[in-house]
């Protein structure tokens, strides 16, 4: 009835990596944004972009 999922480790690299962005992409919000509101708006277009 159910098929077994094989995954191969190249997969699970992936998804890990997607997972451990999404992690520190909502962390950014928290740590990051309120330090930048100190800066000059060129600063942190530049800083981000160098990400």
């Amino acid at each position: 009835m159910f098929k077994t999922l094989k995954l191969n480790r190249r997969t699970v690299l992936g998804a890990l990596a997607i997972m451990l962005a999404a992690l520190f992409w909502s962390l950014d919000g928290i740590f990051l944004r309120p330090q930048f509101y100190t800066l000059p708006a060129v600063v942190v277009v530049f800083l981000e972009h160098i990400l």
